[in-house]
């Protein structure tokens, strides 16, 4: 059976914070651009009214760049 990790979200009051977390403890590397997401489309897919998220993308250790 060929599994892999694919994806997941964390989210958090200080994204930065956790990033760097996740940077320093396990060796993440950061993905640029930083991702600012907003609008009725977030604000309907999450149930939220007025929803914003910011963040960036995390490559695991040992993970290529694709």
């Amino acid at each position: 059976m060929n599994v892999r990790f694919a994806h997941v979200n964390v989210v958090a009051a200080d994204w930065q914070l956790l990033a760097g977390f996740y940077v320093d403890v396990f060796g993440c590397v950061l993905v640029p651009p930083e991702r600012r997401l907003e609008g009725e489309w977030l604000a309907g897919a999450t149930g939220v009214p007025g929803a914003a998220v910011r963040g960036v993308h995390l490559r695991l250790p040992g993970v290529g760049e694709n």
